[in-house]
């Protein structure tokens, strides 16, 4: 199979990225909710799912729905 970069793929978002294993992704990233810092948590698609306080509590949601964290720089 010919590898291919992310440009060059027409991704159909949540089929193409559940084939690649992404629907078990999420994406944790600095936001700002209500004018308050909080930590997103992000589906592989964009959706955010949640958000917390702090980063170790956005962690830990992810972990116990069975997504594997990652953070956004």
């Amino acid at each position: 199979m010919e590898r291919q970069s992310l440009i060059e793929c027409d991704l159909n978002f949540s089929d193409d990225l559940a084939d690649w294993g992404l629907d078990e992704i999420a994406y944790i990233k600095k936001d700002v909710v209500d004018d308050s810092p909080v930590w997103s948590i992000y589906a592989a698609e964009g959706t955010r799912m949640g958000y917390a306080a702090n980063r170790d509590v956005a962690l830990a949601i992810a972990s116990q729905n069975d997504l594997i964290p990652m953070s956004v720089h």
